[in-house]
């Protein structure tokens, strides 16, 4: 029965729950459907009979249904397949969010997809994350969340909810496998070869004469390594890390084949000054581990140079643990929950606290301007932060930037915007947010296609590494010159730099499913993406696309063969309803049955 009706049911539990009904009216029961699970506890299965005329259809339901067995074993940073089935249809849910329970308590968060399809099997790949307690047992819980990722409640309860009906055993992991970037290959030029692993905390080594590294031999990773021209060479890296196993050897072959020795020198000197900065920042917080100021300007390090964004975040808590006002540490936390998480209630948060502890703080109002613009779309909020931000300082480029892409997108004020543009490139002529969005004022509204490429490949020379200006120069090369080759490489050193770029994630899925067709390559980038509202709408598309085209080549298929039976006289059309009939029996079948 729907919530708030009364009627006669046979009521039969295989375990009785007294809180899931009541007794109401004339002694009838009145089932409160349980628009919400009460508990983690086991629920009981109701089998429902309707003793009256009119039957109601069943509420919506999701159910946990693989993988389809006892004694799961799962193991730290690993990645699986979970397959989940719903039925019925509910306005209010917009996603499945997925999370790993120990007993009542909430460990991880497994993911998300999106609730659009219902009667459907679907596959959700899960990440278990590194920092779960091994060697215990645990349950994957899933739950409706409606448009702002948050559970959708009713009486204080979640209305769409399961929990998996095997347990699932985390067991310690090795080491995640070595990543050399950019991958083994033949390069036009000298250039560096980053090795990370996912592992946090992972120790790095790697061969280059051919020999298998291990815990004792080998060079022990601090930096890039460098490629030299005219030279071929074996790379083999290995991770360890204290309670993992040693990952597998991951080797490749490196060949460059011209001479640039002067961009080399300048990358190695760049990450010889990195690795410096961030050693004198551990010596610093080893005598003053308290330092808040210290412990933000880490944290940016990390996020900016590094892009460990984990690293980052847990250096922004640690530090407002110790001053709560640190204003520059809520500034800096907040963008990256608004750029990296994609949490806007949360960043604007950390936004509002900065603002109370010192109102003229420029970053943080340009910063909240730019949540206003793209997550609220509150145009004019954000164009009030951002008058605001240039009157304290008239000469801020990135205010500038941001104030002229509003004109640029909202106000359509393009010569406006152009002039901005203009005055903060005269302060800053290397900036690469403000170059790459002049470049796309300049294709968009102007349609100086050469002009806007001057300006993304000056950006690229300024920033090499940054995944935006990467991802607009790939967008550039993929719709004003289909040169599809190129692109595909900017989205891929894109993601190099930032794997959870959510405009480089769908434009490179957009490419690879309207383009090269490989829809399985782009579904399988895109589920293994960080989680993310747009990125699951992209995953979406690429399905539904790939469903279309299955099903026009299934047509064209029986097009063809009906064409071929045409021609050897196979084929007849009833002379009645004029339906194509292939042979004798189908024929005298047809007509038998239908006329």
């Amino acid at each position: 029965p729907r919530e708030g009706e009364w009627g006669q049911w046979i009521v039969k539990f295989e375990e009785e729950e007294e809180d899931w009904f009541n007794t109401g009216k004339d002694g009838m029961h009145n089932l409160e459907y349980a628009d919400a699970i009460p508990s983690m506890a086991d629920y009981s299965k109701m089998c429902l009979s309707h003793s009256g005329k009119k039957k109601r259809a069943a509420p919506p339901s999701v159910t946990i249904t693989g993988p389809d067995q006892q004694g799961v074993v799962w193991r730290q940073g690993g990645a699986y397949n979970l397959s989940y089935d719903t039925t019925g249809h509910r306005n209010d849910i917009s996603y499945l969010g997925f999370y790993l329970y120990d007993g009542d308590q909430l460990v991880a968060t497994l993911g998300g997809s999106l609730y659009s399809r219902p009667h459907a099997p679907c596959t959700i790949v899960s990440v278990v994350p590194f920092d779960v307690p091994a060697s215990r047992y645990y349950s994957v819980f899933v739950v409706g969340l409606g448009s702002d990722a948050k559970p959708v409640l009713h009486a204080g309860k979640w209305v769409l909810a399961a929990r998996s009906p095997f347990p699932i055993r985390v067991l310690t992991c090795m080491a995640a496998n070595p990543i050399l970037q950019p991958p083994p290959g033949m390069f036009p030029s000298p250039m560096l070869v980053y090795i990370t692993s996912a592992t946090l905390n992972a120790t790095i080594r790697f061969t280059t004469d051919g020999t298998i590294p291990s815990q004792s031999q080998g060079t022990l990773y601090q930096g890039p390594v460098p490629v030299q021209a005219n030279r071929n060479f074996t790379l083999s890296a290995i991770a360890f890390r204290p309670g993992f196993d040693p990952s597998d050897v991951v080797s490749g072959t490196y060949k460059v084949l011209s001479v640039e020795s002067a961009r080399d020198e300048t990358y190695g000197a760049q990450e010889l000054a990195y690795a410096k900065t961030e050693r004198l920042y551990k010596q610093v917080l080893e005598f003053a581990p308290n330092d808040a100021a210290t412990l933000c300007n880490y944290g940016c390090f990390l996020e900016d140079v590094r892009r460990d964004f984990d690293g980052a975040e847990a250096l922004f808590k640690q530090a407002l643990m110790y001053d709560p006002k640190h204003v520059g540490t809520l500034c800096n936390l907040g963008t990256l929950m608004q750029e990296v998480r994609g949490d806007y209630a949360q960043a604007e948060s950390y936004y509002r606290r900065a603002l109370e502890v010192d109102p003229n703080h420029t970053t943080t109002i340009y910063n909240y301007g730019g949540l206003l613009k793209n997550a609220r779309h509150d145009w004019d909020g954000a164009e009030a932060l951002y008058k605001r931000a240039l009157e304290l300082d008239p000469t801020d480029v990135g205010t500038l930037c941001n104030y002229g892409t509003l004109l640029q997108d909202v106000r359509k004020e393009y010569d406006l915007a152009e002039s901005i543009y203009k005055q903060a490139l005269e302060l800053d002529p290397g900036d690469a947010a403000t170059l790459c969005n002049y470049g796309l004022l300049l294709k968009n509204v102007r349609r100086d296609f050469d002009g806007a490429e001057f300006l993304y490949q000056r950006a690229l020379e300024k920033e090499p590494t940054d995944a935006t200006t990467l991802c607009n120069y790939g967008l550039f090369l993929q719709n004003v010159r289909q040169d599809y080759v190129k692109s595909e490489q900017l989205y891929r050193r894109a993601l190099a730099c930032d794997n959870g770029h959510v405009s480089t994630l769908c434009n490179y899925g957009t490419l690879l499913t309207s383009v090269k067709k490989e829809y399985e390559r782009a579904e399988a980038m895109l589920t293994q993406a960080p989680f993310h509202p747009t990125v699951l709408q992209c995953l979406e598309w690429v399905r539904q696309v790939h469903m279309i085209d299955k099903a026009e080549k299934s047509r064209e298929k029986r097009r063809a063969k009906l064409q071929k039976r045409q021609l050897t006289g196979a084929a007849r059309r009833c002379t009645v309803c004029d339906k194509i009939l292939f042979d004798h029996s189908t024929r005298n079948r047809h007509m038998r049955v239908k006329h």
